[in-house]
């Protein structure tokens, strides 16, 4: 992230305070392992050289630069580093007072979470996607990007996040899956129960992005990818011609998930579309769920009489590992990131969203000064 460390805490050291030299030797050592981007005031030399080492000051006179300058007016968001009340605070500054937040480390680069270690890599590809598409590539592709990739576990992120959110100690974000099988149904409980956390907690050095329009990650894969890596015909055809946003692409549509009425009429339509324009795949009819929902029916019930029938699978998916076999694709592929045809509207603004949080949010510079 980008960190601006205000001239009273250049003032408080030079007048010996031991917290404000420390601030600043921690944002030396951030500075010269690359961890974020610093922003300093002009130093005074002649009063910090007895306070702190030359190295320390030459490291720190790197935070001082035209560059530094010029990208403060550029970020969205930055961190502040300051004693001073900032009374109401905008949204795109996270207050840092080294005097309250004593658990806050300020040169631990910013660690993104998401639900599993391959969402993470899925997620640099995005992040260069965004970068290359900016209309100041330019000036930010001179920009580094740092972080730490976490593991959520699925099932078990709210507890890392809840965890982090307590602990206070570094910049963080998550990127999460929405889960949501149908334009307008409930958000998944993973994401539901970390957005209760973040609403709860007044934790200021953290973010997350719930995805707005498609089910998971592996929804946000370029089109191109998924037909060069398989999938059948049908599923193929309705790439080109159906709202996929909510396809489950890893196991596909089995008879037991279409339970709820929303998500049924959905996947009727498109499985209709398909029909009128390719009869010749269709082999099945997803009206014979009705044969195995009654009134009043529990969702566990529905999940048993579909298992005793052998849960037909009406849409094959493309496998558990896709995600991972399509990031190893772009990686090992030219030109890539995916240019802006191979994504669709849709992909294109969600990639943008992630890109744009994950870029000002683990922000930084060369290091090794």
């Amino acid at each position: 992230m980008f960190i601006e460390i205000k001239k009273d805490i250049i003032d408080n050291a030079i007048a010996g305070d031991e917290l404000s030299l420390h601030v600043l030797q921690m944002a030396a050592i951030g500075i010269q392992k690359g961890k974020h981007w610093y922003f300093l005031p002009k130093l005074d030399y002649a009063r910090l050289k007895n306070l702190l080492s030359p190295r320390d000051l030459k490291i720190l006179s790197k935070g001082t630069d035209n560059d530094s300058k010029a990208l403060s007016n550029r970020v969205e968001i930055k961190l502040v580093v300051t004693y001073e009340n900032y009374g109401e605070i905008p949204d795109n500054i996270r207050l840092y007072n080294p005097r309250i937040d004593t658990k806050f480390e300020l040169y631990e680069e910013t660690h993104v979470i998401c639900e599993n270690l391959y969402d993470v890599d899925f997620y640099k590809i995005v992040m260069k996607y965004y970068v290359e598409n900016h209309p100041n590539k330019n000036c930010i592709k001179r920009c580094k990007n740092r972080f730490l990739g976490r593991n959520g576990g699925g099932h078990t992120t709210a507890k890392v996040v809840k965890r982090e959110l307590d602990n206070e100690e570094h910049l963080f974000v998550v990127i999460l899956d929405r889960d949501s099988k149908c334009p307008g149904y409930r958000i998944g409980d993973t994401a539901t129960d970390v957005a209760d956390l973040f609403i709860a907690s007044d934790n200021r050095f953290s973010s997350y992005y719930i995805l707005q329009h498609h089910r998971e990650a592996e929804n946000l894969i370029p089109y191109p990818i998924l037909k060069q890596k398989g999938g059948n015909e049908l599923t193929r055809t309705m790439l080109d011609h159906c709202n996929m946003e909510w396809f489950d692409f890893k196991e596909g549509l089995k008879l037991s998930h279409l339970y709820g009425d929303n998500v049924y009429n959905h996947w009727s339509a498109e499985i209709d579309r398909i029909r009128s324009i390719r009869p010749d795949l269709m082999n099945f009819d997803i009206s014979e769920r009705d044969n195995y929902k009654s009134d009043g029916q529990s969702p566990k019930e529905y999940i048993e009489n579909c298992k005793n029938a052998g849960n037909p699978t009406y849409l094959y998916g493309w496998g558990k590992n896709i995600l991972s076999d399509a990031t190893d694709i772009i990686n090992g592929s030219h030109p890539y990131p995916p240019l802006r045809k191979d994504l669709t509207p849709l992909q294109h603004q969600e990639w943008q969203n992630i890109g744009n949080l994950l870029w000002h949010w683990t922000l930084s510079r060369e290091g090794n000064i």
